[in-house]
């Protein structure tokens, strides 16, 4: 584990090569390049407002701060695990030729992706005075559940880069699932909808809680929505999920690194 850490950061040159080749594919062929970053959260927030918030359900517009830190904080994980799935044979070429740290891959992708989700916290001040929402002292912990969402989002794309290798179509299954998470997720709607709905089943409400995406979304929702640090219990188990899944991904990662380029 050290020496794959070691490893990595001896690579930090690498990454950053692959980070900028991900930024300029990303942006080179869009017509307004990097401003998608900040038009591509607001036109999704815009699109489930309409339908989730006017069509389905009656909802205040104020309602738009917490699906947009929902979509921003859903679309980071997405997006880097999507992305991972498909790098390493996407590369595939360059890794038979040049022996390189192929975790370089996986991560110039998360790091990438990275750029957008701080960018849409940029566009999330703004957001927050326009719906009543204004940036207060708590705001200045979101860094720290950022932090705890990378390690989370590191983890999982890591195993997602492994398991793509084998299977090509595994970029086709994960867009299904990662679409069904994010509605097991509370973006489109609270977690206080969950525990009326949940009340007379508990166990339920707990399996919901098991998901990381869970505790990770509610404790952004706690700091710009309601203004107070978030319960213990959310703080402590997004910790705890993203620590066990980074070490996982990098247990899994490391174990098939050396056979990467017979499968590409």
């Amino acid at each position: 584990m050290l020496s794959f850490v070691l490893d990595t950061w001896r690579s930090r040159g690498v990454v950053a090569h692959f980070v900028g080749v991900q930024l300029t594919t990303s942006y080179r062929t869009k017509s307004l390049g990097f401003l998608w970053a900040l038009l591509d959260p607001l036109l999704f927030m815009c699109v489930y407002y309409i339908v989730f918030g006017r069509i389905i359900a009656m909802r205040p517009l104020s309602f738009m701060i917490h699906l947009f830190v929902g979509v921003i904080a859903f679309r980071f994980l997405q997006g880097s695990a999507a992305q991972a799935a498909g790098v390493l044979r996407a590369h595939g070429g360059l890794i038979k030729e040049i022996r390189f740290p192929k975790v370089a891959l996986p991560l110039s992708v998360i790091i990438a992706r990275l750029f957008d989700f701080g960018a849409g916290w940029l566009i999330a001040i703004p957001l927050g005075f326009a719906f009543g929402y204004p940036p207060t002292l708590y705001w200045l912990a979101i860094p720290l559940f950022v932090a705890i969402q990378i390690l989370f989002v590191a983890g999982f794309s890591l195993v997602t880069a492994y398991i793509g290798l084998f299977f090509a179509d595994v970029e086709n299954i994960l867009g299904v699932l990662l679409r069904l998470w994010f509605y097991l997720s509370p973006v489109l709607y609270g977690l206080e909808l969950v525990r009326q709905r949940t009340e007379g089943s508990p166990l339920l409400y707990r399996l919901y809680l098991l998901n990381p995406m869970v505790s990770i979304v509610e404790c952004y929702q706690a700091c710009v929505q309601r203004a107070q640090w978030p319960a213990v219990q959310f703080v402590s188990y997004a910790l705890v999920s993203s620590i066990a899944t980074l070490l996982i991904g990098v247990l899994v990662f490391r174990r098939m690194e050396g056979q990467i380029a017979k499968y590409v």
